[in-house]
């Protein structure tokens, strides 16, 4: 049957494609016999230029015109498109057509005490006699205590598994592996990636519309720059999509377009301080929390948080129906989705949520001590933090700097992102730069060295500092690396004169008496 609409796209050739914008203008001069464009695509691999008008007559109307734009005569002709099965991914194969690859790797539980390589692995089940063959890979899963083996050839791994073997003195039961399938994905949502930062939404909105035909129902901004997660009225059809990504760039950037995977994750906030990883994983695969068997658990104690990743994703729906409490605390448990990072993503690109404080606990607390009576030292350090928009508070033996950003600063949330693990990283490399040295002395004689270095008046030089510890017997120099060792030489020159003094006057007492 013949297609009922005329066409209304003509293929335009002997043009420069590097000018599609001068050929758009020509084309919507009436009197050239156009009009308004829909659509204007530049096809490189046929050297042509393929313009849709709104109106069918005006395609006609071009076509029987003759045609130049500087000096150059133009070939223009009716563009219908020739029908073809629509392409489809492997993922969208019917499942009774797709043939299921041979499975080549086996698994076994060793422990998580094991010390064996992965060469010890490879050389055992390469070898004949444990009817092995030519291994392609070995992973070792140390949190699991698993051991994976992808031999080269389906047989062998058919021929190892089912089998006992006895490895490093130890018996393990081979069995073959079968890759978990991937999870579906959600019908009417696409990830975009490469998004210019400064893109305005409305923008981005109509872009989207454009080149789906279809009005985004929901806009997510991920914690990755660039990254949008896109729900639709409809389902998308990703290939024609991602075809309009590649030919149409939005605003410089050409985006790339992907499916998104059916969440099995949970976000689970206001856990109680003493909820471990054991419980959580415990209460979610029991029936009463409306879950089930739980892959993995990741904590975030720091924030009182963590993620459950469940076997089965449509376990979720039944969770989140329910109250949830561990420990005494009311949880807060909602879907979580990987690709826009840890905050949920937000509807506002401009969206700005302040990092929480980090809390440096385990910094020498002589160092600390350091900076609090080093004015300069401290006001180094204070500098060097404030360029990473950092303020810092003194919390007995502890540091903790917080963060301040805030929306007027150009890029604050791209440099939130990244914030907490900058400032560490600033904060730690300024430490590393301090020595604290130590020179115990013996019991018996410390009364008297620390009186003559005490009355020594020894000066500290900038960027360095001792103090004097009696329960230790000893005295420690803190400072800037080199300062601080010529501080110690000092020190050491007058302490170990004192020693010398003072195992003298005990042997003339020893004598005397």
């Amino acid at each position: 049957m013949e297609d009922p609409t005329p066409p209304s796209t003509v293929m335009v050739k002997g043009f420069d494609l590097r000018k599609g914008e001068v050929c758009r203008f020509y084309f919507e001069n009436t009197r050239k016999g156009g009009g308004d464009i829909a659509e204007l695509v530049v096809d490189e691999d046929q050297e042509a230029i393929f313009i849709t008008f709104e109106d069918p007559e005006v395609a006609q109307n071009v076509i029987t015109m003759p045609h130049n734009i500087g000096g150059r005569d133009l070939e223009v002709s009716l563009y219908t498109p020739k029908k073809a099965a629509p392409m489809r991914h492997k993922s969208q194969e019917p499942a009774e057509e797709e043939e299921e690859a041979p499975l080549r790797t086996v698994v076994f539980h060793i422990g998580q005490e094991t010390s064996e390589s992965e060469d010890t692995y490879a050389l055992f089940f390469e070898s004949p006699r444990h009817g092995g063959g030519e291994v392609e890979a070995v992973n070792i899963d140390k949190d699991k205590g698993l051991v994976y083996i992808t031999f080269e050839e389906p047989s062998v791994a058919e021929r190892v598994a089912g089998k006992t073997h006895r490895i490093a003195g130890r018996q393990v039961e081979v069995t073959l592996f079968q890759p978990p399938k991937p999870r579906p994905t959600y019908p009417e949502k696409l990830l975009f990636k490469n998004i210019a930062d400064g893109t305005a939404r409305d923008c981005l909105c109509m872009y989207l519309e454009r080149i789906t035909g279809l009005d985004p129902a929901e806009v997510l901004y991920g914690d990755e720059v660039g990254t949008v997660l896109v729900t639709f009225d409809h389902e998308p059809d990703l290939v024609k999509t991602a075809q309009f990504c590649q030919k149409r760039k939005l605003e410089g950037r050409q985006l790339t377009v992907a499916k998104v995977p059916i969440s099995n994750c949970l976000l689970v906030e206001n856990l109680n301080d003493r909820t471990t990883e054991d419980t959580v994983e415990l209460y979610f695969e029991n029936k009463r929390s409306g879950g089930g068997a739980v892959e993995k658990v990741e904590m975030v104690p720091e924030e009182n948080k963590c993620f459950v990743f469940f076997e089965d994703h449509d376990v979720l729906d039944g969770v989140l129906q329910k109250p949830h409490k561990i420990d005494g605390a009311q949880l807060s448990v909602k879907r979580y989705m990987e690709c826009l990072g840890q905050s949920g993503g937000s509807q506002d690109p401009t969206a700005f949520t302040a990092p929480k404080p980090v809390v440096m606990t385990n910094v020498d607390p002589y160092k600390v001590a350091f900076l609090r009576q080093s004015q300069e030292i401290k006001a180094g350090f204070l500098q060097q933090l404030s360029n990473s928009h950092a303020e810092v508070k003194f919390e007995g033996d502890n540091l903790s700097i917080a963060c301040s950003l805030n929306p007027s600063v150009p890029k604050a949330r791209i440099l939130a992102r990244t914030w907490a693990t900058d400032v560490q990283q600033v904060a730690g490399e300024f430490l590393g730069m301090i020595d604290v040295l130590k020179r115990h002395l013996v019991q018996q004689i410390w009364p008297e060295v620390e009186t003559v270095v005490r009355s020594a008046n020894i000066a500290s030089p900038k960027g360095a500092t001792f103090f004097l510890v009696p329960e230790e017997s000893a005295f420690v120099v803190v400072g800037m690396k080199s300062i601080a060792k010529e501080l110690l030489d000092k020190i050491n020159t007058v302490a170990t004169a004192a020693v010398e003094e003072a195992i003298e006057i005990r042997e003339v007492k020893k004598t005397n008496t």
